[in-house]
């Protein structure tokens, strides 16, 4: 699938290249200075910036209302353009989103290449040594992952010391890029990988499964490097002069029908490395989220359990209500998003009460940021947007 606006998947391929594509929602990313804007994300009414409510609503706290997030397909905003969407906009300004965040190259930084280009695809070599073709036109496509470096055991002991963190993962005005995020009331996350998403793209989902139950100490000591990975360049990062308010980790851990693998297996090989990255950032004064698609709600036990202070984007179309999983977890853990774009793409009266049923329990006590259920499609109108915002003003407010 095509990448969503804001979102930058850096740390799995490399510094401009990244599978799965639509698959983590990083939060409005930046890499560089010249791309950082600042607008104001102050409403009318507004008693808090949105780095003070974003903090509050992490901190189990009540805030004067809803925090507002969200993530773009590109071709949204190109029917959006044609809608009426100025041209000449960061559409996460334009909506006033209150979450930028800030990553690093993650990968095993092996050349790069380009294959083969077409006028229909590209088949690269990227910094992890997989082979992927991936198209140029259309959306709702993955990439059609070819090759791995990482074939065997062998093969990732091999590998394992590229993951070491190094200063060669920033971009040049990194730091720069930093500060001007922080002269804006946005509230500014480092953005990173969490232990098995960082994996499974070196090696291929089929091998981790068939390894988890073959290889198990293999794939424990892979999820540790890649949450080893994470901690060492936060760490150098802050070293370095930059200024975090939280951490934003994507890693996916379900699918449609539910995880992708057991809570036994979870708990055993994964679920301590996702222990050990929010015990770190926690030491560190950082808030938490992870983004994990698919049906995860039985995992949750085991992630509060983990630590993680908010869970995102909490899928409906995989059967996921957050109705139903506040009136279990209460303000346990943050939920971030839940609004079915289905119903996005539907009648106002759809919309309101999607909107309206969902912000009415998910903000009781605090505890909630408002969030589509993934990300926000092209069968979505702009003005069924801005009316759905006009929902979440209205609804959202304490």
């Amino acid at each position: 699938m095509t990448e969503p606006e804001g979102m930058d998947r850096k740390g799995m391929a490399g510094k401009t290249v990244g599978p799965p594509d639509v698959e983590g929602m990083a939060p409005g990313n930046v890499s560089s200075a010249e791309e950082v804007t600042l607008v104001s994300s102050r409403r009318p009414g507004d008693r808090m910036t949105a780095r003070e409510r974003v903090t509050c609503v992490l901190g189990r706290r009540v805030p004067d209302r809803v925090p507002i997030h969200e993530s773009f397909w590109p071709d949204t905003i190109e029917r959006w353009k044609r809608e009426g969407l100025p041209a000449d906009v960061d559409v996460q300004d334009y909506f006033g989103t209150e979450i930028r965040g800030q990553g690093f190259d993650g990968s095993l930084q092996l050349p790069t290449e380009v294959l083969e280009e077409t006028e229909e695809y590209t088949i690269i070599r990227d910094a992890n040594g997989v082979v992927s073709k991936r198209f140029r036109h259309g959306a709702g496509w993955t990439p059609h992952w070819r090759e791995w470096a990482i074939r065997t055991p062998e093969d990732w002991y091999r590998l394992r010391e590229r993951m070491a963190a190094n200063p060669d993962r920033l971009e040049k005005d990194a730091l720069e890029a930093n500060r001007r995020l922080r002269e804006s009331d946005r509230w500014v996350c480092f953005t990173c990988l969490a232990p098995y998403e960082g994996m499974w793209p070196r090696v291929g989902q089929v091998r981790i499964f068939e390894w988890m139950m073959d290889e198990p100490r293999v794939v424990e000591d892979m999820c540790r490097a890649q949450a080893d990975q994470s901690m060492a360049m936060f760490r150098l990062m802050v070293e370095r002069g930059f200024r975090f308010d939280g951490v934003w980790a994507w890693g996916d851990l379900g699918y449609r029908a539910g995880p992708l693998f057991s809570p036994a297996v979870f708990k055993e090989l994964v679920g301590p490395h996702h222990r050990r990255m929010n015990e770190f950032f926690h030491e560190h004064g950082m808030r938490t989220i992870l983004h994990s698609c698919g049906k995860i709600a039985p995992l949750l036990p085991l992630l509060i359990e983990a630590g993680w202070d908010a869970i995102q984007p909490l899928e409906a179309k995989a059967d996921q209500d957050v109705r139903k999983l506040k009136a279990i977890y209460g303000t346990r853990i943050v939920f971030f998003g839940n609004i079915d774009v289905r119903m996005l793409s539907g009648t106002r009266e759809e919309i309101a009460e999607e909107i309206r049923s969902k912000l009415t329990v998910a903000k009781e006590g605090g505890g909630y940021i408002y969030h589509s259920d993934h990300s926000v499609p092209p069968t979505v109108s702009l003005d069924n947007y801005r009316f759905a915002l006009s929902c979440v003003e209205e609804y959202g407010r304490y």
